[in-house]
C-alpha cells in the first residue's frame, strides 16, 4: 500500500474510511456520483462525491433534479392526479359570466326580432304569401340568425384574442367523422325514446314544416332543406357547443356544463312538451363536442344527420 503525498487527493478507500474516529452524531450523507466512481479490485469502489467529480460538472445538479423529481411523484396525492385528468377536457375561459350572459341575450334577441324584420323588410305578410314564400323566408331567417350569432360572439370574444386552445375549431378528418356519424345515430335513438317517454316530439315545428311542403314545389324543399339542414344546426352547434358550453366549464366540472347547456339549449325552443327529448338531444351533442376536443366538424355533422332523419320522416 503507497502512502499519499502532500499532493495526492486524500485517501477515500474502505481503509481509509475505518481508520477515522467513530463520533457521537452521525455525519451527513454524502451524495455520490456513480460515473466517477473507480473500482480497485478485490471487490473494493472508490465512490467520488459529486462536489469532486472533475468528470461530470453538470452530474450535481442532475442528481439533485431527479431526486426532487421522484420526491414530487412519491408526495403527489392520487385525488390530485384525477383532478388533472378532469381538467385536460376543459376550456380556458378568460372572460366572465356577465360576458357569457350579455352574448347569449343578443343572440336571443336576434331570433325574436329576426322574422318581423325580415318580413318587414321583404314587405310580405306571412298569412297571405305562398308556401313556397314561407319556406324562402324561413330559410332567410335561419341564415340571418346564424350570420347574426356569429358577428355577435366574434365581436364580443374581439378583447380576448388570441383565443385559448380547442375554441371553436373546425377540422375534418376522420376522428370527426366518425364521432359525427355515431353521434347523429345515437341522438336520434336517445331522442326517440325520451319522446316516445314523455309523450313530447322528437323535433319542433313538423306540423309547419308538413303544411310548407304540401305543395310539393322544388323550390319549397329545398328552402326547407337548407334551412332544416344546414342552417338550424350551423347555427345551434356555434352558440351553445360552440360558446356556451366551453364558457361553462369556468364554473362547473365538464359533466355539469354538459347538462347545463342542453337544458338552456331545450328551453330556447320555448315548447315545454319537447323540453326532455330536445334535453336528451343536447346532452348527446355536447358529449359529442367533449369527445372531439372542441372540433366543432363532430357536433355539426351528428345535428345535420338527426334533422335530416328527421326532416326524411316528415316528407316520406
Amino acid at each position: 500500500m503507497h502512502h499519499a503525498s502532500a499532493t495526492s487527493p486524500p485517501r477515500t478507500d474502505i481503509h481509509h474510511w475505518l481508520s477515522q474516529p467513530r463520533t457521537s452524531t452521525p455525519a451527513r450523507a454524502k451524495s455520490f456520483c456513480p460515473l466517477g466512481s473507480k473500482s480497485l479490485g478485490r471487490g473494493l469502489t472508490v465512490l467520488q462525491p459529486h462536489k469532486a467529480c472533475t468528470r461530470h460538472t453538470r452530474c450535481h445538479a442532475s442528481s439533485q433534479d431527479s431526486e426532487s423529481q421522484l420526491a414530487n411523484t412519491e408526495q403527489e396525492p392520487t385525488a390530485d392526479k384525477a383532478g388533472k385528468a378532469q381538467d385536460a377536457t376543459r376550456w380556458q375561459v378568460p372572460w366572465g359570466g356577465g360576458q357569457v350572459a350579455r352574448l347569449m341575450l343578443q343572440i336571443w334577441a336576434l331570433e325574436a326580432i329576426s322574422v318581423p324584420l325580415l318580413t318587414q323588410l321583404r314587405g310580405l305578410s306571412l298569412a297571405e304569401t305562398s308556401f313556397s314564400d314561407k319556406a324562402v323566408s324561413a330559410a332567410a331567417v335561419q341564415f340571418l340568425k346564424l350570420l347574426g350569432a356569429v358577428l355577435i360572439v366574434r365581436r364580443g370574444l374581439t378583447p380576448y384574442k388570441p383565443l385559448p386552445p380547442k375554441w371553436k375549431r373546425y377540422r375534418l378528418n376522420a376522428e370527426a367523422l366518425g364521432l359525427g356519424v355515431s353521434g347523429g345515430v345515437t341522438a336520434l335513438c336517445l331522442t326517440l325514446l325520451t319522446a316516445a317517454a314523455t309523450g313530447g316530439a322528437a323535433a319542433q315545428n313538423t306540423g309547419t314544416v308538413t303544411t310548407l311542403l304540401g305543395d310539393g314545389q322544388a323550390i319549397t324543399v329545398t328552402a326547407i332543406g337548407a334551412a332544416s339542414i344546414l342552417g338550424a344546426p350551423v347555427l345551434e352547434e356555434y352558440t351553445y357547443r360552440g360558446f356556451l358550453l366551453p364558457s361553462l366549464t369556468k364554473w362547473m366540472q365538464t359533466p355539469a356544463a354538459v347538462l347545463t347547456q342542453a337544458v338552456i339549449f331545450a328551453g330556447s325552443h320555448l315548447s315545454a312538451g319537447d323540453l326532455v327529448p330536445l334535453t336528451a338531444l343536447g346532452v348527446c351533442l355536447g358529449t359529442v363536442t367533449v369527445a372531439a376536443e372542441g372540433n366543432l366538424v363532430a357536433p355539426t355533422l351528428a345535428h345535420v344527420l338527426y334533422n335530416a332523419a328527421i326532416l326524411y320522416n316528415i316528407v316520406k
